[in-house]
Parts: C-alpha cells; sequence; structure tokens
C-alpha cells in the first residue's frame, strides 16, 4: 500500500489544480475498499505504460559526439580550424562521464575561449580541456534519492566498523565529483552524534583540524 501511496502522489503531481481537488476529495471520503480501488486503477496505468530506461553514453559515443560536432559546419565548428591533442580530448571524453551535455558544454568553453594563432588554428592541449571542465559529472538522480541513498551508506558503514564498505562508499562518492564539504559535514555531524555522546569537545576539536 505504501508503493501505491507514492504511485498516487507521482501521478497527482501532472494533473491541474482543479483535477487534484477533485481526487483529495474522493481519498478523504473514501472507504478502504475505495481507497484500494484508486491504487489499483493507478497500477493498471501504469501496467499499460511504456518505459523507457537512458543508458549511459560509452567513451567511443562521446568521442563520436565531438568529432561531429567539430567537423558540422551548421551546428558545430565545422567552419574552424580545431586542433585538440590526444591528452586534451581524452581528459574530456573521462571527466563527461558518460554526460553528453557536459562534454560539449566543455568544448564550446575551450574552444570559444581559445583564440586561435596566426594560422588561423585554435589548439587545445591539455591545460585548457583541464581548466574547461574540471569535475567529473555526478550521475546521481534528479530528486537526490541516490545522492543522499550513498552518503547514508557511507556514515552507516563508518557507524558500523566496516572499513571496506566505508572506503568503497566514499571511493564512489569521490569518482563521481561529489563535494568533499558535503562529505566532511556529514562525518562531522556523525562524529557529534556517536562520539559527541562519550566526549562532548570531540566534535569541536576536529572542526578545528
Amino acid at each position: 500500500m505504501e508503493c501505491g501511496g507514492k504511485l498516487v502522489k507521482e501521478l497527482l503531481s501532472n494533473l491541474t489544480i482543479d483535477e487534484r481537488l477533485g481526487v483529495m476529495l474522493e481519498l478523504e471520503d473514501a472507504s478502504p475498499d475505495k481507497f484500494a480501488q484508486l491504487v489499483v486503477d493507478a497500477l493498471d496505468w501504469v501496467d499499460r505504460s511504456r518505459i523507457f530506461q537512458l543508458q549511459q553514453l560509452t567513451d567511443k559515443d562521446l568521442y563520436k559526439i565531438i568529432e561531429q560536432t567539430l567537423f558540422d559546419s551548421e551546428r558545430g565548428y565545422g567552419n574552424l580550424t580545431v586542433q585538440i591533442d590526444a591528452d586534451a580530448l581524452a581528459h574530456l571524453v573521462n571527466v563527461a562521464n558518460g554526460d553528453a551535455r557536459s562534454l560539449l558544454n566543455a568544448l564550446q568553453l575551450a574552444v570559444e575561449t581559445t583564440p586561435p594563432d596566426a594560422t588561423g588554428v585554435i589548439h587545445i592541449p591539455l591545460a585548457v580541456a583541464e581548466e574547461s571542465i574540471q569535475q567529473r559529472a555526478v550521475l546521481y538522480d534528479k530528486k537526490g534519492d541516490v545522492h543522499f541513498d550513498t552518503i547514508s551508506a557511507f556514515i552507516n558503514s563508518l557507524r558500523g566498523s566496516d572499513p571496506d564498505a566505508a572506503l568503497y562508499w566514499l571511493a564512489k562518492m569521490v569518482y563521481a565529483g561529489e563535494d568533499p564539504r558535503f562529505i566532511f559535514r556529514r562525518m562531522l555531524i556523525l562524529a557529534s552524534e556517536d562520539v559527541g555522546l562519550a566526549d562532548p569537545q570531540a566534535p569541536r576539536a576536529g572542526s578545528k583540524r
């Protein structure tokens, strides 16, 4: 029933205010049987829907996107002479982490902020690529569920004295480009909740280091 309730909420978000009000009035006066029927109807609607799962792009896909962008005269930089070093190109693809939008934004910044040389060539070395995309795309879902689930798993691993699990979740967040300050804040909260009960000065000492 909890799953069905969440589904009903999601369906309500797609309705107008008047439609939502009508449904809420029905739920308020609904008997358990009627409420169950509403949930069944919602599940039946989802059952008839078709769900498409978007997969992360591979490095090969990203290289192809860069190639198309550089040679497309209408929507890309085909009218310009752009030369990207191999290590700079590899850096853009690696840090983009399967996110084409992040890759294209970095490529645009690199090309349009680099002046051409005397021969009209826009040369992009590794240093320019590193300035154009400095942080790996964080592949967390829009509502932040995976974001907070991961930090919660990390904190629970610390609380449970499981170093292997803690290192795994920490590495996952660092690889995804999580802000280190966010991780440190949560560790400070952990110290306040656990260690602080035994030694109230411990969190204060830890925050000064």
